[in-house]
């Protein structure tokens, strides 16, 4: 019963978010986001995501760049965690671009609901090398994703807005995230999602629609196997 009335309304927003994405296509960019996330765990505490990223702008004609993110995650306490994650930038004919993030990562009480509300702070911070200046953010984002028994299909919503800092001090940009997770397999979960992004930093709004197609997988077992005293 709950099942059928979250699906109904998780159709109904897609609807909706579809068909405004049908109306404001003209001077917008579509963007597709391709990876693959590898997720190992260290020991028992500490678990690592390697994600290659490719990205098509230009309404996925265009190469723009990729990437390589590489996070470190620490649970600190039951709905609590921590994580440290470095993307290094490959952009055609240009030197690399460094980012930093610093991850707190909380789940909230679902009351029994058969969801899981999230929420993420993110200090992002972008080093200023090969003489390009890119921006710092505070980012906050709030999430709910589904986690409906018996079901491969598990829908996703969230809203992450941007505040950036380097004294300008002001909400830089707002993603609206819609999409669904299918879980192929205990280990393997492949990810359809998109991103409304809206830029406020020109004179006009500006929309990019990044479109994430990959795959999550993770490994059995533990990267460093425990010391056994005799």
């Amino acid at each position: 019963m709950i099942f059928d009335v979250i699906m109904k309304i998780f159709k109904t927003i897609i609807f909706i978010f579809f068909y405004y994405l049908g109306f404001s296509q003209g001077q917008n960019d579509h963007i597709n986001w391709s990876f693959n996330k590898f997720t190992f765990a260290i020991n028992d505490t500490w678990k690592m995501d390697i994600t290659p990223i490719v990205r098509l702008n230009k309404n996925f004609t265009n190469l723009q760049n990729s990437s390589l993110d590489y996070m470190f995650r620490r649970s600190i306490a039951k709905d609590l965690s921590i994580g440290f994650l470095g993307r290094t930038w490959f952009v055609p004919n240009q030197k690399i671009r460094q980012f930093i993030w610093f991850d707190v990562n909380h789940q909230l009480p679902n009351f029994n609901l058969p969801i899981a509300l999230k929420q993420r702070l993110r200090i992002h911070w972008a080093l200023d090398i090969n003489d390009r200046m890119d921006s710092d953010f505070i980012r906050y984002q709030i999430s709910l994703n589904g986690k409906f028994e018996n079901s491969m299909i598990q829908p996703y919503l969230a809203l992450e807005p941007f505040y950036q800092l380097n004294k300008l001090n002001y909400f830089e940009r707002l993603r609206t995230e819609i999409g669904f997770k299918v879980k192929a397999s205990k280990d393997l979960t492949f990810i359809f999602l998109v991103h409304k992004q809206d830029r406020y930093d020109q004179e006009d709004l500006y929309t990019e629609y990044l479109w994430w197609t990959g795959l999550h997988y993770t490994f059995k077992g533990h990267l460093l196997k425990p010391k056994v005293i005799d």
